[in-house]
């Protein structure tokens, strides 16, 4: 009784976050120098170590560091939450100092909606970079807090989103609570499914509360509720809520637009894929007192064995060589007390056994212009400015000079469609005509006529809607 009064003051006023459930082209990406002792960047110099220009430059433009995602404190009730442990489903565990983790032992569950799209060639091949981090290179959007909610999903996907938004020179956060309004149940397959094709707000419309997120959450009787002293399941009766969800549906600007499965999970190709540029949205089999930052030496997660059926969604966003190993760099959601930073390392032995799932996702902002020059992830000129160079075409999404597509053909949002029987891509979409499409209808990408809308509201190519599978 001593030992848990101590906790609950030394806790009283923290954070509690939840975990919840659950072949390369032959042709080689360009490669830019590292400098000297830093990590390689597949999109050039990192920032402080700018390269020398003689002429225009289609490098990126480096961003800022990102700003603090907006986001409402909730004071928890910590003695009402240790109480309830053994009616928990999954017990919470310190994660860090001050910072309680309540596992979710949802059953894991796939993204249905997934595509099997092959990305253009823009793959490394040969040997790798002994070292990749998207941080150093601006790419990272900022470190979250889920709160006393397993919305890990959610937070996840948005972190994935952002990465996605700064390949093509955006900065702005994505909501995590408007990606947790389209489906409120802590699996990540139910999160891709519900907000593929969604054009989703920025935290600055909706920024994350984590009772509003607990009053959302379909699971009645969830340690949230005491947590934060709200009702799960009680957000459809909450006038201000449902307002919010409102506004935040009409603010919708970044759209979905793919989220891509990754079927084999061997380090070295996820590698090849971070290398490339991506972070990887993925979901790992837990064992919650091994990923403690206490359990961690010099910010690694130590080998475990999975415990139950617990599982968590996070980012990588880089990995470094450590003698003959790799080890992953974990974007995680549990706030900056976490690990270093909010990031850890994970060893390839994990991430070859205890991997659930890895997808990549794109995103585009159709109510923005294209890219300007030099801005990521674009290799080539913007196609105003002349035909794009051999082997590349005009990106249907984008709108920008990219690797082509087997056959020549455009990607969409970097991506390449499966072949689809009679149908010949063009070289590059003819400019769509100005004005508004009526209701349920939308700008073919290639013909820019209007034309019915594909399911979801997504415009079709050619006059055929792409497959989902």
């Amino acid at each position: 009784m001593k030992t848990l009064r101590h906790i609950s003051m030394f806790t009283l006023a923290a954070t509690l976050a939840v975990a919840c459930g659950e072949g390369p082209s032959s042709r080689p990406m360009p490669r830019y120098p590292a400098a000297p002792g830093r990590a390689y960047s597949p999109y050039g110099m990192p920032p402080h170590a700018p390269a020398a220009r003689t002429g225009p430059s289609r490098a990126p433009q480096w961003l800022p560091p990102p700003a603090a995602a907006p986001a409402v404190f909730r004071p928890i009730n910590v003695g009402g939450l240790l109480a309830a442990l053994a009616q928990s489903p999954c017990a919470p565990v310190e994660v860090s100092p001050g910072n309680w983790v309540g596992m979710d032992c949802s059953l894991p569950t796939l993204i249905t909606r997934a595509t099997s799209f092959v990305r253009p060639q823009q793959f490394i091949t040969g040997p790798l970079p002994t070292s990749v981090d998207h941080r150093a290179i601006g790419m990272e959007g900022p470190i979250k807090s889920q709160g006393s909610v397993g919305t890990c999903t959610a937070v996840s996907l948005s972190t994935a989103m952002e990465h996605a938004l700064r390949r093509v020179g955006a900065t702005d956060n994505v909501s995590a609570l408007h990606i947790w309004s389209q489906y409120k149940v802590p699996r990540m397959g139910t999160a891709g499914n519900s907000n593929v094709d969604k054009r989703l707000a920025s935290s600055t419309i909706w920024p994350y509360d984590p009772a509003v997120a607990c009053k959302m959450l379909q699971r009645p009787g969830d340690s949230c509720g005491i947590a934060y002293g709200v009702f799960p399941g009680s957000a459809d009766g909450d006038p201000q809520i449902v307002s919010k969800k409102a506004a935040a549906d009409a603010a919708g600007r970044y759209q979905l637009v793919g989220i891509e499965k990754i079927g084999n999970h061997d380090p070295q190709h996820l590698a090849s894929l971070i290398a490339g540029g991506d972070d990887l949205w993925v979901a790992f089999n837990m064992n919650s007192k091994a990923w403690r930052s206490r359990a961690m030496v010099n910010n690694v997660i130590q080998d475990y064995v999975p415990a139950g059926r617990t599982g968590h969604a996070v980012v990588l966003a880089g990995y470094r060589s450590v003698g003959f190993q790799k080890q992953f760099l974990i974007h995680n959601s549990w706030g900056s007390r976490w690990g270093n930073n909010g990031y850890a390392w994970i060893s390839e032995n994990m991430v070859r056994n205890q991997l659930r799932y890895a997808y990549r996702v794109r995103v585009a902002d159709p109510s923005a212009p294209p890219p300007a020059p030099g801005q990521p992830p674009a290799p080539g000129p913007s196609p105003s400015a002349g035909a794009c160079p051999a082997g590349q075409a005009t990106d249907l999404i984008y709108r920008r000079c990219a690797p082509a597509c087997a056959g020549g053909g455009p990607p969409a949002a970097g991506l390449c469609a499966p072949p689809l029987p009679g149908y010949k891509p063009p070289s590059a979409p003819p400019p769509a005509s100005g004005g508004a499409c009526p209701s349920g209808q939308a700008r073919d990408l290639i013909s820019g006529q209007c034309a019915a809308a594909c399911p979801g509201g997504l415009p079709a190519l050619g006059g055929m809607c792409l497959p989902r599978l």
